[in-house]
């Protein structure tokens, strides 16, 4: 029997469908500057008042396929494709014994999957309330570059939430090819959350982003010791209903499958490629390599933000958090401090840009001339501008299109806000999140949302409390503000 490994959040609704147009902005209220410029970031407050729809950042790198290198091992080695009826015979169906009702009961068998793809497999149901249900790849590991790749891709669709693993020989008992002899201890695979889409999207999971439960005996992972692939829905994330198809391995780079090139932005904008727009052209590096790996992973923040628009990249959130100016940024040495200053970061990145879809503030303040609000907490006012182009050597007083184009720029002024500048409290976000107060960061971004029942206040909070269980920690109890 599979222990349930951890709780994922069945709701994935992304607070979008409670921004609200016209609500008010901190610029609309209360707050001015204080003697050292520092106010707000210009935190929307709403959907409505953050964004273009990415007008000014083109359309994203969503040309079809893969950039293959010269190598199969680069390019990724194809694992199953769903089309060869008789390799369906290594998929397995997976459930606990509570009971539920999954759909096909015992058997596996492939449908058609209608996107032109051929077939894919498919899995439903509800009911579990031991650790989930879903599907089982198995997988063998002297095949396809397995020792020398670096994560896996594959396609998949469905609501909700799935937990992704890879099981290597030491987690499995002998009945399924390991070594894992006290079966209590078995089973404990390296995993991650995958939140899915209503479409098909492409997912790159890099296997330095899987992690252990917090039980059972800790092992190391080895890609040569793979023997599964695994796609669970927990138990909090009952009814399920989703796909997969077209697994491969990835092999020495684990950027997005999109072309090299990005499309013009038009007068709505576009939004990145399935995988979160990051493109051939701006590769991550190798698993390992961004100092935010060990805490994000770029598979999680595509599952995050699968539409984002093409200027908000990992690459460029990596090449940002380098620099020596955002050392501090996750980088306390304690692990719950540094997931919750992550979990809070991206909870309001997210509010403030309908999850990153937006760069530009949607219903522009008159009174802020051309420092509308701009980038993932939306930049807003001149002298805030001015002080973050000081700050990041960037001209931001001349060019403030900068903050909503450049993919690095768009993260460093985020960054700088989020380290740098207090509004007057006397505390940065920084500062509040790591004596684990998430309410606080909302009084430094948009105090005015600090008041009993506020539902954008509420919203950040479920973005915050959701990716802190995606990301195993603890959110704590201080999340309001008012």
């Amino acid at each position: 029997m599979r222990k349930n490994v951890f709780s994922i959040h069945s709701s994935i609704n992304f607070v979008l469908a409670i921004f609200v147009v016209g609500c008010s902005s901190p610029q609309d209220a209360v707050e001015k500057p204080s003697g050292t410029g520092a106010v707000s970031s210009g935190a929307g407050g709403s959907t409505s008042s953050t964004a273009s729809g990415g007008g000014n950042t083109g359309g994203g790198n969503t040309g079809g396929g893969s950039n293959p290198g010269s190598s199969s091992c680069l390019a990724g080695t194809l694992i199953d494709d769903l089309e060869n009826k008789s390799q369906w015979s290594a998929w397995k169906i997976n459930k606990d014994t509570s009971g539920g009702m999954i759909t096909p009961s015992t058997t596996f068998v492939a449908e058609p999957s209608t996107d032109g793809h051929g077939f894919a497999a498919h899995v439903s149901g509800s009911g579990f309330t031991q650790w989930g249900a879903g599907l089982i790849r198995a997988f063998d590991p002297s095949t396809a570059c397995a020792p020398t790749s670096k994560g896996v891709r594959f396609r998949a669709k469905g609501p909700g939430t799935i937990a992704f693993a890879a099981a290597v020989r030491q987690v499995l008992p002998p009945a399924d090819g390991g070594t894992c002899m006290v079966l209590a201890d078995c089973y404990n695979e390296h995993e991650t959350a995958i939140t899915l889409t209503a479409s098909w999207a492409d997912y790159n999971v890099d296997w330095t982003s899987l992690a252990q439960p917090a039980w059972g005996p800790r092992v190391a992972f080895q890609a040569g010791d793979l023997l599964q692939l695994l796609f669970t829905a927990r138990v909090d994330a009952q009814p399920f209903n989703f796909w997969v198809d077209d697994i491969a391995l990835v092999g020495g780079t684990t950027s997005g499958t999109g072309g090299t090139t990005g499309g013009a932005g038009g007068a709505t904008g576009g939004t990145g490629g399935a995988t979160g727009g990051t493109g051939g052209a701006n590769d991550a590096g190798p698993p390992g390599s961004c100092v935010l790996d060990g805490v994000l992973g770029q598979s999680i923040f595509n599952g995050w933000f699968p539409g984002r628009a093409s200027v908000y990249t990992y690459a460029g959130l990596c090449t940002a958090v380098a620099k020596p100016l955002y050392a501090r940024f996750a980088n306390s040495g304690d692990a719950t401090a540094d997931k919750r200053e992550v979990a809070a970061f991206f909870a309001h990145v997210a509010w403030e840009t309908g999850n990153l879809v937006f760069t530009d503030q949607q219903s522009k303040d008159p009174a802020t001339g051309m420092y509308w609000g701009r980038g993932p907490l939306q930049l807003t006012w001149d002298y805030n501008y001015n002080a973050c182009g000081v700050a990041i050597g960037q001209p931001l007083l001349a060019q403030p299109d900068l903050v909503s184009k450049d993919s690095v720029v768009t993260w460093e002024s985020a960054l700088w806000f989020w380290l740098f500048n207090d509004s007057g409290k006397g505390f940065t976000s920084h500062d509040a999140i790591l004596r684990g107060n998430f309410g606080d960061t909302l009084r430094v971004i948009n105090s005015i949302e600090c008041v009993a029942g506020n539902a954008a206040q509420q919203a950040r909070i479920s973005n915050y409390t959701r990716f802190a269980s995606q990301l195993m920690v603890d959110p704590g109890t201080l999340l309001t503000c008012q």
